[in-house]
């Protein structure tokens, strides 16, 4: 029975009046005082209790007051066209922290089983040029002009075109099939050169001079890839008697009778030059020697060196002696490999008859007017692409001059994407001078390599000025009233002579389209080179928000430019100079971090650190730093969303456009899945648990 208030009272009472003496209260007394206390206890507690409780829930209140982001929506044609494609190929139902690539590129591997995303770009570009090219009805510009006389070329002018070709052919060196290939007096190397040197229409590689701030000019030999036309043979298998008949018809055409050839021979030689520039599966070693070097990495080719031939041609096409000590810059250790094992594998005379066959095949389809000597089906659409890759091979850019106009209007939207480049290498030097890891002498050094990174990605503003732009591309042969072979061989001549003009590497050489890769970093120089389709959808938007930007060429760009300060970039400095200044010899702790293993995906190798986790690292962090700056400037939104996409915060977005991308890319389960294992902020953003197939327990790190 619980006590009455005057009860309490009493107690209350007595205690006070107590004097303090040890004369011990009566027992029923005691007992009422000390129900009493334990009452007035159980008050207190709960009293404190329900304050505390209440305080609690104040701050929870308060906490999730001043964190929850403020939403917004994009609603750009940039946003709606990205939001689009994602819809159409992100499987809502899967689970990111499984298989992010699964959950991002389930529907486009469903509508795209061999076309990549990368392949589809360049699909679109290419149609969009061909688009332009025929917009030019009166054909004023010699880019329409030369893709004129491919794709509608005059019967008239079909002799005048074999003929041209014969003589070129007869000019350079390649005497069979008119002659007997060993009546040639030029060695199969020599001409060769003299092909790329002067022509660029050698089968086995580009032929390319390039100019460097410390070191002088660099020779590159560079990869070339089959165009349509072997794409197309490749595809179309024959049999031994389907092949002869081939040979047969070459020959008809080429007015040709009696010639006295193999044709197993030519169909091994023409297999042996189709296999040696297939670099679809290649590591790209990049690599770099000296002009006098160059002798030993090919001991089977007899009796000539590539110095006294470099200069042979060099001297009279570009006025250069080259020095023996001058650095050349191999792209692919395979080039350099297949021409040696092509002289260990045939004699010269061998050598020169099947570089003939090859260039025969090549060129004599649209000299003569007669596409279904290498289009059998005569597909148009592949005969389009076919005469696009002339144009381009020669005029660049200029078939997309209206595009780029239209992109790109005025300095300020090109000065917006100046800006992204620039702080992708901004962020670089942060990272390199804020890793606690990172001594003060390396972090110097690096920030020194990559503020000297050249990125070459949008074309220089001269091609943006019509006059300029018109200025640059009237020094051109005039080729208004030429056949074909003519036209294309005396604008190749000339190009190639553009090798020392000041705007050949920010104009002349660039090109909309791309093969391998959209970026590409050449250690020796320390610059990045872009194809312009670098910066279309869905890689990137000038309307875009910053979370697609930054995921899509943001981590792409960034790769190429984490590769200054890789192993094979910290032996460079950044003058371009073979210094040593940093990497796995001279830091314990960057030895430690590369040897950190990504893992593998099924059937593909074990990834290292290099460039992915640095690129995701630097570009995911420029992204943030992006919206803090625009957050800074006064705009209220901490979560831009895109409309139809809204259940995805602006970090889901960044890692779904990044693995966009690469969808049915070679390789790209790994290139998306294995990296993002390893990133903090992906496991954070998706609520991916540790231990889960998205988010590994033992992270690999580089400036974390």
């Amino acid at each position: 029975m619980m006590p009455t208030r005057d009860a309490a009272y009493l107690v209350f009472q007595s205690l006070a009046q107590d004097d303090g003496s040890s004369k011990m209260p009566q027992p029923s007394t005691l007992e009422t005082n000390q129900e009493a206390k334990r009452k007035i206890f159980q008050l207190a507690v709960t009293a404190t209790v329900c304050c505390t409780l209440m305080v609690a829930v104040i701050i929870v209140y308060i906490v999730l007051i001043w964190t929850k982001k403020t939403v917004g929506y994009c609603v750009s044609d940039s946003c709606k066209e990205h939001a689009e494609r994602l819809r159409h190929t992100v499987n809502a139902s899967g689970d990111p922290c499984n298989d992010f690539y699964a959950f991002v590129c389930s529907g486009w591997k469903r509508d795209y089983t061999t076309l990549s995303v990368l392949d589809k770009m360049n699909q679109d570009a290419k149609k969009n040029e061909i688009v332009e090219l025929n917009s030019d009805m009166l054909h004023v510009g010699g880019a329409s002009q030369l893709y004129y006389q491919c794709y509608e070329p005059s019967k008239v002018q079909a002799a005048t075109n074999v003929e041209a070709l014969l003589q070129f052919m007869d000019a350079v060196g390649l005497i069979w099939p008119v002659r007997d290939a060993n009546d040639s007096l030029l060695h199969p190397l020599e001409v060769m050169l003299y092909m790329a040197a002067k022509y660029d229409t050698n089968f086995q590689f580009h032929l390319d001079v390039v100019p460097s701030k410390v070191i002088g000019p660099i020779l590159i030999f560079r990869r070339r890839y089959h165009g349509v036309v072997w794409e197309n043979r490749i595809k179309n298998t024959m049999n031994m008697e389907e092949y002869a008949t081939v040979i047969r018809d070459h020959m008809h055409v080429l007015g040709l009778k009696n010639v006295q050839y193999n044709a197993s021979l030519l169909r091994q030689l023409e297999t042996f030059l189709i296999e040696a520039t297939r670099y679809e599966n290649s590591e790209g070693d990049q690599s770099w020697l000296a002009i006098s070097q160059l002798d030993s990495k090919t001991p089977h080719i007899r009796e000539v060196q590539w110095h006294e031939l470099l200069n042979r041609q060099h001297s009279i096409t570009l006025q250069r002696n080259w020095n023996p000590k001058d650095w050349v810059v191999v792209e692919d250790s395979l080039i350099l490999k297949n021409i040696d094992e092509l002289f260990r594998a045939y004699p010269d005379s061998q050598i020169l008859m099947g570089t003939a066959w090859i260039f025969i095949q090549t060129h004599l389809w649209v000299a003569a007017a007669k596409p279904e000597l290498m289009f059998r089906d005569n597909d148009r659409e592949k005969v389009q692409l076919a005469c696009l890759e002339y144009v381009n091979s020669l005029f660049g850019l200029l078939p997309s001059t209206g595009y780029l106009n239209r992109t790109y209007p005025t300095d300020e939207v090109r000065g917006r994407v100046y800006s992204f480049v620039q702080s992708l290498k901004n962020e670089f030097v942060s990272a390199l001078k804020s890793s606690a890891w990172i001594d003060r002498e390396s972090a110097e050094k690096g920030e020194r390599k990559i503020n000297n990174t050249e990125l070459n990605i949008l074309p220089s503003e001269h091609f943006f000025i019509p006059l300029v732009r018109a200025g640059l591309y009237a020094r051109f042969p005039d080729i208004s009233t030429s056949a074909f072979v003519d036209s294309w061989l005396s604008t190749a001549e000339f190009y190639q002579k553009l090798q020392n003009h000041a705007r050949f590497y920010d104009v002349y050489q660039k090109r909309r389209t791309f093969h391998q890769e959209p970026y590409a970093y050449t250690y020796l120089r320390n610059s990045v080179d872009a194809a312009t389709a670098a910066l279309d959808p869905p890689l990137f938007y000038t309307g875009g928000t910053l979370a697609m930007k930054y995921g899509g060429s943001g981590v792409l760009l960034a790769r190429e430019i984490a590769k200054a300060i890789d192993p094979l970039g910290t032996t460079v400095n950044e003058y371009g100079e073979n210094v040593t200044w940093w990497g796995q010899t001279l830091s314990a702790e960057y030895n430690q971090r590369l040897r950190c293993e990504l893992g593998q995906a099924a059937g593909h190798r074990v990834m290292g650190i290099f460039p992915w986790i640095p690129a995701l690292e630097v570009s995911f962090s420029a992204y943030k730093v992006a919206v803090q700056e625009i957050q800074g400037s006064g705009h209220s939104v901490q979560d831009l969303r895109v409309r139809d996409l809204e259940e995805y915060s602006d970090d889901q977005l960044f890692f779904m456009t990044h693995c966009y991308a690469l969808c049915s890319k070679e390789g790209s389960q790994q290139e998306c899945n294995v990296p993002l294992r390893h990133f903090y902020p992906f496991a954070e953003a998706f609520g991916c648990p540790l231990g889960s197939p998205m988010s590994a327990n033992s992270k690999c790190t580089f400036f974390d």
